[in-house]
Formats: structure tokens, C-alpha cells, sequence
């Protein structure tokens, strides 16, 4: 069974906190996977050590322990199941919403706005992993579909979710890639890849609804994202957007409706094999207030198992208030992080 070890440190500056240089923050997991005869394969990600991680999160990051197990993911997947085109998964996994997984960027630390904003008091992000069955399956080579069923702990409705994208160019879902007619001119299309998704997710959060007797206080919610993936040679552009309600995201006795539009902007450029450069603007309206952030970033790999990123986060936020009862502020942060991370 395949085994290996991802580890990753970081140096954080920032001005505004007491303590202006942290170095304590640290992670290592555990991820584990494996198939058998390409009928059948599982994965799982097992944190096994952190500390001070809440220092490279705040509002742009979030990621929940989601009921406080240390278990990110642990799923199952049946392939092809019943020889049809149909993939079941079943387990605990982030669901396929987004077009990216929260470990697949250059950041070491900010995970995309859209992902893993939150509002109110609510844990719920798109990235969250959850315990969940879900069916997905690749469409005439090109199309992706995707679609579950949650079960949240304690809550006894369940949340489901659906996804489709579509790939234009390059590689196929499938890995196969086009013809090439050696004796036409190169074109602009040779090299251009470029991946659409749309993605919606419904579900209902709050205090235990399995307790008899005791009435529940629930949150419903709604949110619907679309991405966009450009390829071309050595750039890549990434964009996400979000549009989310909560009807009663603070838990209150006297309801109040939340809207929510979070979006991201990502230019990544390759200079060399291993070192590339990236620069993200964000929007986040999440009831809060309105932030903004700037954040560039850039990863270096001397080997293949070390990346190295620096990474700069400039947030100007208007009309903050982190709750409904607190005073209006504005604020800007200005954060350095210097992260490394290695696997074994």
C-alpha cells in the first residue's frame, strides 16, 4: 500500500498581530492510497500533527475540522461500477464542486476565496470535506457530471450537490490527447486548453435536530459557483465565482437573510521548470463587509518532493463587522508568508 508523508512549515510577518513573527505554525499528514486490478481504489489523508494553523487561515482560508476529526479524507471508489460509465464514491471527501481541489494551487496557505469563505456562524465551506456518496462519470470523452448525497452529523436532512464541466482542447478527461496535422501552421488553438465548470450545492446546518423534544435552530442554504480554467503554453488563468444564501447563517432566534458573492482572479505564469509566479485578486461579500485581497505568490521547487513559496496578502476591508452586534470597521492587513513544504 503506497504511504507518504507531506509536511510543511511556515514564517509569518505580519504587522498588525502581537506577535509580529510567528514560526510556529506547522503541519504534517499522512496520505495513503491505492487500487485493485482498476476495478476498485481508495485514498486517505490523515492529519497527523498541526499547531497554530488558525495564523495562515483567517478569512480567506478557513477549513474546519468539520466535527473535529483528524481525518481529511477517507474514501472509497468503485470504478466503472457495473460496467457502466458510472464512478461511486463513498466516504469522507471534499465533494466535486469546484474544478480544483483545495491543495491544488501554488499558495501554500490561501485557498481561493470562493472555496472557503464562510458566513455567519456556519462551518460550511466548498472545499470542506464531508461524509458523503457520491456518482460521477466522463461523457463522450469531454464532459464531466458529478452529483451527491451529504449527511451532516446530527442533522437528520440530507444536503446534495451537483457538478458538470467541459474540457475545450488539449487532453481529454480520458487523457487523450488530439491530432496533430504536422503539415499544417501552428495556431493559436494547438495550445489552448480551456475547462468551464458550474456547480450548485444545497443544504441545511444549525443546533441538533435528533434530540427529541428540543427544537432546532437551522440555517438553509444554497450555493452556486462557476470556474473557468485557461491554458495557454506557460500561462494559466484561473477565475471563480459564487453566488450563496443563508437564511439564517447567525443561528438567531429572529431570522436574517445572507447573501453572498465571493469571487477570484488567478494569473499564474511559468518562468522554469520549477519556478513559477502567481498573482490572485479576490472579492468577498459575505455579509461581513466587503474585502479585498492581493495576494502574489512565488514557488520554487529545488527537488521534486520541496516546493518553496513566498507569498505577500494585501486585505483592505470596508464596513467589517464580525458580528451582527459589533461596530462597523475598516482595516487593512499586509501579511508575508515564507512556506515549505516537502513530501517522503
Amino acid at each position: 500500500m503506497p504511504i507518504s508523508f507531506t509536511a510543511s512549515v511556515h514564517a509569518t510577518y505580519d504587522h498588525n498581530a502581537v506577535n509580529e513573527l510567528d514560526l510556529s505554525t506547522r503541519v504534517l499528514k499522512l496520505n495513503a492510497g491505492g487500487n485493485f486490478r482498476e476495478k476498485a481504489a481508495f485514498f486517505a489523508t490523515y492529519v497527523a500533527y498541526s499547531e497554530n494553523t488558525s495564523n495562515i487561515t483567517t478569512t480567506t482560508s478557513a477549513t474546519p475540522s468539520n466535527n473535529g476529526t483528524n481525518i481529511n479524507e477517507l474514501f472509497f471508489i468503485w470504478r466503472h461500477a457495473l460496467d457502466t460509465p458510472i464512478n461511486l464514491r463513498v466516504g469522507r471527501m471534499q465533494p466535486k464542486l469546484g474544478l480544483w481541489k483545495s491543495n491544488n494551487k501554488l499558495s501554500t496557505t490561501n485557498s481561493f476565496a470562493p472555496y472557503a469563505y464562510t458566513v455567519g456562524v456556519s462551518e460550511f465551506t466548498v472545499q470542506q470535506p464531508q461524509d458523503a456518496l457520491e456518482a460521477n462519470a466522463v461523457l463522450a470523452n469531454r464532459f464531466f457530471i458529478a452529483g451527491g448525497v451529504v449527511n451532516r452529523k446530527q442533522q437528520n436532512a440530507k444536503e446534495g450537490y451537483g457538478h458538470i464541466s467541459y474540457k475545450f482542447g488539449g487532453a481529454d478527461y480520458l487523457a487523450n490527447e488530439p491530432e496533430v496535422d504536422l503539415a499544417k501552421e501552428e495556431s493559436i488553438l494547438d495550445f489552448l486548453t480551456v475547462t468551464v465548470g458550474a456547480y450548485g450545492y444545497y443544504g441545511k446546518n444549525g443546533t441538533p435536530n435528533t434530540t427529541a423534544g428540543v427544537s432546532p435552530i437551522q440555517n438553509t442554504y444554497y450555493r452556486s459557483g462557476l470556474d473557468l480554467d485557461i491554458l495557454y503554453k506557460l500561462f494559466r488563468l484561473r477565475v471563480a465565482g459564487v453566488l450563496g444564501k443563508d437564511d439564517n447563517a447567525w443561528l438567531a432566534t429572529t431570522p436574517t437573510e445572507v447573501k453572498s458573492y465571493v469571487a477570484a482572479v488567478e494569473g499564474e505564469y511559468t518562468f522554469l521548470q520549477n519556478l513559477i509566479g502567481a498573482m490572485r485578486f479576490e472579492y468577498q461579500d459575505d455579509g461581513r463587509g466587503l474585502v479585498r485581497r492581493f495576494i502574489p505568490t512565488l514557488g520554487y521547487a529545488p527537488l521534486e518532493n520541496v516546493k518553496v513559496a513566498l507569498e505577500y496578502k494585501h486585505e483592505i476591508a470596508s464596513a467589517y463587522k464580525s458580528s451582527p452586534s459589533s461596530s462597523a470597521q475598516d482595516f487593512t492587513n499586509k501579511i508575508g508568508t515564507l512556506g515549505v513544504t516537502f513530501s517522503f
